[in-house]
């Protein structure tokens, strides 16, 4: 029965189109939204019933189907008539046919797709970052026959979508375009419809659009216990918050008294939007969708019908998460999954500390992923994206650049395309648009590059005069996520990105990165202070320094028993000569128990050292620098920023600051926003050392005369959680060691 619904749906789809082929050009828009309406529900019950077949489904079902809701009808000119659709939807909808096909559509999905969500989480380890990237090159393509109202020398205007740059999504770049002498971009700052606007006049047979363009997208994942430590209370004053709270009708409209009714007494926003994305999923089964243009408000539809398409879903799920306070917006484009290339819409929800957090509703609950019963996989989509997407729009129902002067065939966003000539709009079956992939490839772990200087800057842009991010320090393995031109962006190990000139680098391919993990004859530079490498073993002369090293620089060598001079590799491949004291095998340093002492001795011998905002090595650090040096000389690999070292290990309480033991890490900040600012680590008696102006030492007792009155906010202990989310050992690390 569902393969025979199928066939029908597709009759249907056809007759739609053929309908719509006889409709001239649409000039106004009250009158294009009657005549879609009309395509949109060509049958009478009795044409439908036969549609439907009587040797599928009896009266009794029939009927029965039709109260229940499943067979969508609508009053036009005095007559009940039926939508398009009703061959597939009934099969979807009706209870009185059997067990409706929607119910755990989730796990319904491939075992191939299921294991490539499993690696997304594995590989972002919930945190955000955006993992498995992928380059996507393209061709979009739009042909206009030249035909009914459509004559010779008529100009054509298209607009195509174009790929948006986002955190997912990035490289955005236009290999080549055709069928118009210019082409208009319109970017974020113009319109939350990205498209490529080109136009021309009417070739005497069909007229055809085409631009080619490649894009990079990327996975990406937020582990339910990252996100319940990570959110804090909204800045309810800031533009985002207003923003993506307000209501765009009449498409994204207030649902207050259902919203509540669903969440309960529930106010954590996160938790909120597991109940939210959990009823939805359970209460409106997929089916076909009518136009979107003829719908006055589609949550209000989806509501009232009790189903909706990945669209319609979407924006029911926006509306209830702004009528609870919380911010969402729409994000829609086209999947690109194998064998699955088709339109597609989601959302995301913005959580404050954490960031926009992809929702994909249609995607539903997976079954049958990971080990055991239940797996966090079956919740992927609720707060995770797969790779394969092409974003288009942040937002709907906003105006076109350069404006369209007649009313859009899709007029909620922009994913097929739209026409228009001098006369009017072109719906769309009055012309075809062609989406080809021209290649996708996995450019995750491509390319390798490691520090060739003893202290690599990172810049938040590729120039010298941007703001520092971070360091990588000489030897250090990082993921190269694009090496075009003088300035390389790279990740750290901690999952940190930024910008190093090229000439700090050595790069490296995959088999040589392999080769290098795999390597014994590997050392890593244990000292306190900053050491030289001269070409000579013991020379004295400043002449004879090939350059400097700090704690955790990576080198190659092999320490002889009873020599007090060890000649090392550089990774660009100088030579020179060190102290064998002041070097440890990688993996004797990677491999420590944890040693506060070891930890507290390095940040106390940086003490008076300036501090420098993004600066994470001896030579100069930040606050949060301060912490990663001291725990990278045992070993242990800790997030970048402050607010993100604030989520890791175990949370203990402000008013317990007595009992805290040496090496806790103290976070102060804002106490009304709970956002944190400042990191410290605590040794004893609530006396601390810390970089703030410089290294110093200060009290959370406010009877000591080294008490700083900056509010406190609470602490966490990295002893005993050396492997959870944030702090990594750097012998289970994967960019260190081959496993």
């Amino acid at each position: 029965m569902i393969r025979r619904s199928l066939i029908l749906a597709a009759a249907a789809i056809m007759a739609f189109g053929s309908l719509c082929a006889n409709t001239p050009l649409e000039r106004d828009s009250l009158a294009a939204v009657k005549a879609r309406t009309r395509a949109d529900f060509p049958y009478t019950l009795e044409q439908a019933r036969e549609i439907v077949g009587k040797n599928f489904i009896s009266d009794r079902q029939w009927h029965k189907a039709i109260a229940d809701g499943a067979v969508e009808t609508m009053m036009i000119d005095d007559t009940l008539r039926v939508h398009r659709k009703v061959a597939r939807n009934i099969y979807l909808l009706s209870d009185a046919l059997g067990p409706r096909n929607w119910h755990g559509r989730g796990s319904k999905a491939s075992e191939r797709r299921k294991a490539y969500v499993d690696s997304i989480m594995a590989e972002s380890r919930g945190s955000g970052e955006p993992v498995m990237k992928r380059r996507v090159t393209y061709r979009f393509s739009i042909d206009v026959p030249t035909e009914g109202e459509v004559r010779p020398g008529d100009t054509v205007r298209v607009w195509m979508p174009y790929p948006l740059e986002s955190r997912r999504q990035s490289r955005v770049s236009l290999i080549g375009y055709s069928g118009a002498d210019t082409a208009i971009i319109s970017g974020p700052e113009r319109s939350v419809h990205n498209t490529l606007y080109m136009s021309a006049p009417a070739a005497p047979d069909t007229t055809r659009f085409s631009y080619e363009a490649s894009f990079d997208v990327a996975a990406q994942y937020f582990a339910p216990e990252f996100l319940e430590a990570a959110i804090r209370p909204y800045r309810t004053d800031s533009e985002l918050y207003k923003r993506y709270t307000a209501f765009d009708f009449p498409h994204v409209i207030p649902l207050d008294s259902l919203a509540r009714a669903i969440v309960g007494d529930e106010t954590n926003p996160y938790r909120q939007s597991e109940l939210v994305y959990d009823y939805i999923n359970a209460n409106y089964p997929w089916a076909g969708a009518r136009e979107y243009s003829t719908i006055p408000s589609i949550p209000a539809y989806v509501v009232e019908q009790r189903h909706g398409d990945c669209g319609q879903v979407a924006l029911l799920y926006i509306s209830l998460m702004r009528s609870l306070g919380v911010p969402a917006r729409w994000e829609s484009g086209w999947m690109l999954h194998p064998g699955e290339k088709n339109l597609h819409d989601w959302a995301e929800v913005y959580f404050q500390n954490v960031g926009w957090v992809p929702v994909d509703l249609s995607f539903g609950r997976y079954g049958n992923v990971g080990d055991g019963e239940f797996s966090p996989a079956q919740k992927f989509y609720s707060t995770g994206i797969d790779g394969y997407r092409m974003a288009t729009n942040h937002g709907v129902n906003s105006p076109f650049f350069p404006p369209k002067r007649f009313i859009r065939s899709e007029t909620v966003d922009s994913q097929m395309g739209e026409v228009e000539t001098d006369g009017g709009n072109l719906f769309y079956p009055l012309w075809d648009q062609h989406l080809q992939l021209i290649s996708i490839e996995d450019v995750t772990d491509s390319v390798w590059a490691r520090p060739l200087i003893s202290v690599a800057c990172m810049r938040v842009a590729p120039a010298h005069a941007a703001e520092l991010a971070s360091q990588a320090i000489m030897g250090m393995p990082l993921r190269v996520i694009d090496s075009t031109g003088e300035w390389w962006e790279v990740m750290t190990p901690d999952g940190y990105t930024g910008f190093i000139n090229s000439s700090g680098l050595v790069p490296m391919s995959q088999a040589e990165m392999e080769a290098w993990r795999r390597s014994p004859d590997r050392l890593v530079v244990t000292s306190l202070n900053q050491i030289n490498v001269t070409k000579t073993p013991g020379a004295t002369s400043p002449r004879e320094v090939l350059t400097d090293l700090v704690n955790g620089a990576i080198v190659e060598g092999r320490i002889a028993r009873g020599q007090t001079y060890t000649e090392i590799t550089l990774p660009d491949g100088r030579k020179g000569w060190v102290e064998s004291r002041h070097l440890t095998p990688i993996a004797e340093w990677a491999d420590q128990t944890y040693d506060v002492e070891k930890i507290l001795d390095i940040a106390y011998s940086m003490e008076g050292i300036p501090y420098l905002w993004g600066g994470t090595s001896t030579k100069t650090l930040d606050c949060s620098g301060l912490v990663k040096v001291s725990h990278l000389s045992n070993g242990l690999i800790l997030r970048r920023d402050a607010s993100q070292q604030a989520l890791t290990g175990t949370h203990l309480d402000p008013a317990d600051w007595r009992d805290y033991q040496p090496g806790d890490l103290l976070f102060f900040g804002n106490p009304t926003t709970g956002r944190v600012t400042h990191v410290a680590i605590h040794h004893h008696d609530g006396n601390y050392v810390h970089s703030s102006g410089r290294v110093k030492r200060n009290s959370l007792d406010p009877e000591s005369p080294a008490y700083l009155t900056t509010p406190f906010l609470h602490a966490v202990r990295i002893n005993g959680n050396q492997g959870t989310f944030g702090i990594t050992r750097a012998i289970d690390h994967p960019w260190y060691f081959s496993k």
